[in-house]
């Protein structure tokens, strides 16, 4: 196993080491806010906290002093996904790296390279003194992974530049310009509550060791929903007419990640006990063969388990497994089969009393919110649960027709020897928020290459780090 300090380029993989010491998934980005500004003080650069965002500042280098200046930008948190069978816990402990020959990851859970790997790049042109760069804004965002909450949280003023660079995207070679809206939906029920009585058995169904992965990039690849597949299942007992109540279950950790484990615990009559467990595995049968090509590893199993001390009614049961078409995953796309419309329930969950959905929407074109809306809010009241929008951020415009465009296609042309790929992509991305706050400001998204971000499996490819961060510095260079 390779040492992260020996890769290129140094100072990236210095610093991005350095971040993934400290806890800071979505909501708990204070310690690596400190640790930037420890940074800043250190190297003597201005800074502002504003909404709890962090703006860093760096002047043009002498030959630059008169040429437009830029922002760089990336998002301080990172998705919070560790395996369902990993102690792990992301409030106080240090990711552990693995470093191959080709890749970093981290040992059973997300690597958070989206986004440290796009905060150790800025990092690392905010600590070189010999290159020559225009005047650079460096913005680091809270809680973009929960509805963009510190780019909504940005005024007009605060981004009166003429560029700006996000370095959020996930293929080297790709230049994003232009990204899905979404708006996140929770959904909850109250079931009726029931004693298990001594006559009834129950068995605990799950799934874990799916892929998984994000749910806007990853979502028109077909993988497996865990908490989907599960209600599917449990289904399959409704359809053969075996009387079955949920108890228990759980499915996902956060709404924008594609569930990759799932477990319920069901209860029925005692007498129908070996019919079920051969219904269930019957049904396992058909979903793995569904997804084997695209979850070959994925586990399901069936076990008896002992009896909770409550069950839901047979109508809530029904209701809860209804609601598993809130997992409408890819709903439309465009004249190239990508994603354009889709939704993505991340979380089951059963707290307080209630059974609650967490999903996010996506939509690439305005005209589709509303209809992600109507057809979200129809599946809830069909079946007597309530839904709640929260925060929503717009998609963003695509434009192929900029300076900043043109220059980071020249330049990774002269670097590489081949064109780079224009692209939108059915993620969100902040550039939208800052779009709408700028209406003149040229943006383009770029990044090194970022496999299964969202999962347990996500990873960085340390080649394309070199070459992505040798083009960012070429682009800087050319403006």
């Amino acid at each position: 196993m390779a040492n992260i300090s020996d890769l290129a380029p140094q100072k990236v993989w210095e610093f991005f080491s350095e971040i993934t010491a400290i806890p800071h998934g979505s909501g708990n980005e204070q310690a690596l806010t400190d640790h930037l500004i420890a940074f800043a003080e250190k190297r003597n650069l201005k800074y502002e906290i504003s909404q709890d965002n962090l703006f860093i500042y760096k002047d043009a280098s002498i030959d630059k002093k008169n040429n437009p200046p830029v922002m760089l930008q990336a998002h301080l948190d990172m998705v919070t996904v560790r395996d369902h069978d990993v102690d792990f816990d992301f409030t106080k402990d240090p990711l552990k790296l693995i470093v191959s020959d080709e890749y970093v990851k981290a040992n059973g859970t997300t690597l958070g390279a989206d986004n440290g790997i796009g905060i150790a790049m800025i990092m690392a042109i905010l600590d070189d003194n010999t290159s020559l760069f225009p005047a650079i804004k460096a913005i680091f965002t809270i809680g973009e992974e929960t509805d963009m909450v510190g780019a909504n949280r940005l005024v007009s003023s605060e981004v009166e530049y003429p560029y700006l660079i996000n370095i959020d995207s996930e293929v080297l070679g790709e230049i994003c310009v232009g990204c899905a809206g979404g708006i996140s939906y929770d959904i909850a029920l109250t079931p009726d509550i029931l004693e298990v009585t001594d006559d009834y058995a129950s068995l605990k169904i799950t799934i874990s060791n799916a892929l998984g992965g994000h749910s806007g990039i990853d979502i028109g690849k077909k993988r497996i929903n865990a908490g989907s597949a599960l209600l599917t299942i449990i289904n399959t007992l409704s359809n053969e007419e075996v009387n079955v109540h949920l108890s228990a279950i759980e499915a996902g950790i956060v709404r924008n990640s594609i569930p990759s484990s799932a477990s319920a615990i069901i209860a029925l009559p005692t007498a129908f006990l070996k019919k079920a467990v051969t219904i269930l595995n019957d049904a396992i049968v058909r979903i793995k063969a569904m997804y084997q090509e695209t979850d070959g590893e994925v586990v399901f199993s069936v076990e008896e388990t002992t009896n909770q001390n409550i069950m839901f009614s047979d109508k809530s049961t029904k209701a809860i497994i209804a609601l598993r078409a809130l997992n409408t995953r890819v709903l439309k796309t465009d004249a190239n089969n990508n994603p354009i419309l889709s939704a993505n329930v991340g979380t089951i969950s059963f707290e307080n009393g209630q059974i609650n959905f967490k999903l996010l929407a996506r939509f690439n074109e305005m005209a589709d919110f509303e209809v992600i809306k109507q057809k979200l809010t129809k599946i809830a009241t069909d079946n007597h649960a309530q839904i709640k929008a929260l925060n929503s951020y717009p998609n963003w415009e695509s434009s192929q027709d900029s300076h900043l465009l043109s220059l980071a296609k020249s330049t990774y042309h002269k670097l590489f020897s081949t064109d780079p790929k224009i692209i939108t992509i059915h993620a969100g991305l902040e550039c939208g928020l800052f779009s709408k706050l700028n209406k003149n400001l040229e943006i383009i998204s770029i990044g090194p290459t970022i496999l299964n971000a969202h999962s347990t499996d996500e990873k960085v490819d340390i080649a394309s780090t070199d070459k992505c961060f040798t083009w960012l510095k070429t682009i800087l260079n050319s403006i």
